[in-house]
């Protein structure tokens, strides 16, 4: 399995992630991903099942105040760094 990282002088490689590893990380950030935001879906329906949901309004309408607070350009730019984050960790024929 070959190295997908180049150094800087005569095309040779240098010692890096191979490309399995490099996705390896990608599922790993994904299911810890899936796995925080299935635990926020857990205490918001456990509380509105509870009987609270005036206190998942409120939180809810807090939230909203401070992503309407955010210019639609931070989301963008986060989003096209994030894509960018992602070409740059795929390798070369990924």
């Amino acid at each position: 399995m070959g190295y997908y990282r180049r150094s800087g002088y005569r095309g040779g490689y240098q010692f890096g992630s191979t490309r399995l590893i490099v996705k390896l990380e990608h599922l790993l950030f994904a299911g810890v991903f899936v796995v925080v935001l299935s635990s926020i879906f857990l205490v918001i329906s456990s509380v509105i099942q509870l009987g609270d949901a005036a206190l998942i309004d409120t939180v809810y309408y807090w939230l909203m105040g401070i992503l309407a607070a955010i210019p639609w350009y931070v989301f963008l730019a986060t989003l096209l760094i994030g894509i960018l984050f992602l070409k740059l960790a795929g390798g070369k024929g990924e």
